[in-house]
């Protein structure tokens, strides 16, 4: 179904239609949503919501899908697309591991550098990810590209050469806002990290300045062909908000179980997971990192009620990363949980799938179990932050 609206969104930039403007050429947009090519019937209901999914993202989403679709006439294309992001993604997260997670001499020849513990982990939170490869390659997703331009971002924040620092950080930064706006959560750590090397704010003014620049101009130069309509999207996209948890939502199973009170529930929870962080950080127990990867947790598990699991990983896979540069403990017990735990979940839904396949009918939604892995990550990744920041010895 994802493929198939990427595609509506496709043939509109192909064919020079602005996908924000549900009046600009009403006849073709009729024809996307009717004819054969990536029909689903869950938008070519009616036109409104045919027009509403083929025009609800951020500008650099439906130029990518416009770029797919004028190379080739078919899924493929965009598959062949979300798999060469999707691999260079893989490679930052190794890149990662080796220069943040296992600081030590870049002369070594790679067979030297790279232990099997560190391509383990690598090959474990991206290439071969159970969740990664089924809600981002079987199920094709550009979900995967966002990650890695936000990882791009950090990687670079950290580098002691300022101009990857500055420049690349901010290109790649401005460039993942566009792409989805989920990104300025590792904006704080960013500038930490580019503060800290002369650790005074007046010398980092000028350095500081030429970051925003530089993250603004990557950014705002993908809204300039749809600058007049993208404002009513936007309103469009908050108007029709998902009020009750769907997909892979961790409040799912709460809201079956006790539809009246989950929406409070939810408040306690959030309330007490960002005091939880707020008391780490204020007693040194929490890094910037570890609060970036707070972050990200909250806001795609914690907040948002309708996430699938394409865009539920990219909390996933940052949090572990992030962690990965501070705490040991932390980030092995989530990274064997998110391979493990979404081994299993992957392998539930498919056989669920085959089941009804051969039965002929729907016996459960598989995003199902995909709540109950949220839901089950959330708890432990509370409960591991909780012991952190009540804990006596502060972080060095």
């Amino acid at each position: 179904m994802d493929l198939s609206m990427d595609q509506d969104m496709g043939q509109l930039l192909a064919n020079g239609i602005n996908p924000y403007d549900f009046n600009d050429n009403v006849a073709l947009r009729e024809q996307f949503r009717t004819d054969e090519r990536a029909y689903t019937p869950f938008t070519a209901s009616e036109q409104q919501m045919w027009n509403y999914h083929a025009g609800s993202q951020l500008p650099l989403v439906e130029l990518m899908m416009g770029w797919a679709e004028s190379l080739s006439a078919g899924p493929y294309s965009y598959r062949l697309i979300f798999a060469w992001f999707d691999s260079l993604l893989c490679v930052y997260v190794l890149l990662t591991l080796l220069y943040l997670w296992q600081p030590t001499s870049k002369n070594l020849k790679i067979s030297r550098y790279v232990s099997s513990p560190i391509l383990l982990y690598a090959l474990g939170i991206s290439v071969m990810a159970p969740i990664f490869l089924r809600s981002g390659t079987l199920v094709g997703s550009f979900k995967g590209s966002m990650t890695l331009f936000t990882l791009a971002a950090i990687f670079f924040s950290y580098s002691k050469d300022r101009f990857k620092q500055i420049y690349l950080s901010a290109f790649f930064l401005g460039f993942a806002t566009s792409f989805m706006a989920i990104s300025v959560l590792a904006v704080p750590l960013i500038l930490w990290n580019i503060y800290q090397p002369q650790r005074s704010l007046i010398a980092n003014v000028p350095i500081l300045i030429s970051y925003a620049a530089i993250a603004l101009v990557s950014c705002l130069f993908w809204f300039l062909p749809f600058y007049d309509t993208l404002l009513p999207m936007i309103q469009n996209r908050v108007q029709a908000g998902v009020t009750v948890p769907i997909h892979g939502s961790m409040w799912r199973f709460l809201f079956t179980l006790t539809p009246e009170y989950w929406k409070t529930i939810q408040i306690i929870f959030s309330a007490a997971f960002v005091f939880i962080n707020i008391i780490g950080f204020i007693r040194k127990r929490l890094s910037i990192e570890a609060i970036t990867a707070s972050a990200f947790i909250f806001f795609l598990h914690v907040v948002t009620t309708d996430g699938s699991m394409d865009r539920i990983n990219i909390s996933l896979m940052l949090s572990i990363l992030l962690w990965g540069i501070f705490h040991r403990s932390v980030y092995n017990t989530l990274t064997l949980l998110y391979i493990f735990g979404g081994a299993l979940i992957v392998a539930l839904s498919l056989g669920v799938g085959l089941l009804e396949k051969s039965l002929k009918t729907e016996l459960i939604e598989y995003s199902f179990f995909d709540s109950i892995f949220n839901t089950t990550f959330f708890l432990i990744y509370t409960f591991l932050i909780t012991r952190l920041s009540f804990s006596q010895q502060a972080i060095s």
